[in-house]
């Protein structure tokens, strides 16, 4: 019985990019020492049923969450953005979380394994801490300007302040700061910005460790092109604009092709999931007058850098 666990929490929206992401895990044999759980909110029944059938195995199962648990009240400010409200529901997962797990790592649904993750999860925190990487405000101040204000507020510093893509924590710890960051929320919601997040950095202020974004490489790193130097480890899709939506920078649909594979794989081996799936697939289809990058060429853009510089290698150690 493993003590560690890799959780995902997604709505039908988010279901099959996190599916994916759950599943290219299993290729690094990450259920040796972790189980893989994906928390459900807001996905009917029968696909739950039919996941479970599909997918489920010991150590990779399926939760539902009652959307009860975390909404806000009616009215309640809530920014809109790309971010579904479902984002709260990580905060309240204390309850639903086996007491056999002592080590917790969470991971957005909007990323991909691209490398060997396992100094991930032989990580253990300690008490009271999580583990997380650097947001990008205190990479680009002018992109990063709506976060910089909200830092401000929150008495940051910005090389502090963290995204919460990929965290890493004990379920005691969560079990305690979960409710307090969702209590925060509830009760500051035009100060959090960027929702949980915000909250989750106000309530872990002064208890982080830092983090190698090389496990939570996200967009702007990219766009400096840091990864010319440093090969990211999970590529996280920060932003609006993801690989099964958008063909432009920075990843031009280099990522596009895992998710029709996907989809298509699902679609021959797991057939009462084609409903969903189509409606996916939808969204990656590649546009008429593009192509899917050949599975050949490397993933990560190697276009000749024209606007940003790296900067913060210093900040590129693996977890240990």
């Amino acid at each position: 019985m493993n003590s560690k666990a890799a959780i995902f929490v997604t709505d039908s929206g988010f279901l099959v990019p996190s599916l994916l992401a759950a599943v290219q895990l299993k290729t690094y044999r990450i259920e040796s020492i972790a189980d893989i759980i994906i928390f459900l909110v807001d996905v009917d029944s029968e696909t739950v049923k039919r996941l479970k059938v599909d997918f489920e195995s010991p150590t990779f199962y399926f939760r539902e969450l009652d959307k009860n648990e975390f909404l806000p009240p009616e009215g309640a400010y809530f920014r809109q953005n790309h971010v579904p409200v479902t984002t709260l529901a990580r905060l309240a997962l204390a309850p639903h979380l086996d007491l056999h797990y002592e080590d917790i790592v969470y991971i957005d649904g909007d990323v991909q394994i691209y490398n060997d993750p396992t100094g991930l999860f032989e990580v253990s925190v300690p008490y009271g801490k999580i583990l997380a990487a650097p947001g990008s405000a205190w990479l680009n101040e002018i992109e990063g300007r709506a976060q910089l204000d909200e830092i401000q507020q929150l008495s940051l510093d910005p090389i502090n302040y963290f995204n919460a893509g990929i965290l890493a924590f004990s379920r005691e710890t969560w079990a305690v700061k979960g409710p307090e960051a969702l209590k925060f929320f509830l009760s500051n919601p035009s100060l959090c910005e960027t929702h949980d997040q915000t909250a989750l950095n106000a309530v872990f202020s002064g208890d982080v460790i830092s983090l190698s974004p090389l496990y939570n490489f996200h967009n702007l790193y990219t766009e400096a092109y840091v990864h010319w130097g440093q090969l990211p480890i999970i590529i996280h899709f920060t932003g609006p604009r993801k690989p099964w939506n958008w063909m432009g920078a920075p990843w031009f649909g280099a990522f596009r092709s895992k998710y029709l594979e996907f989809i298509d794989l699902c679609r021959r081996k797991y057939c009462l999931l084609r409903p969903l799936l189509s409606c996916a697939s939808r969204q990656v289809a590649p546009r008429r007058s593009g192509s899917i990058t050949s599975s050949a060429r490397s993933p990560i853009s190697r276009s000749p850098p024209m606007r940003y510089r790296p900067r913060g290698q210093a900040l590129f150690r693996r977890a240990s």
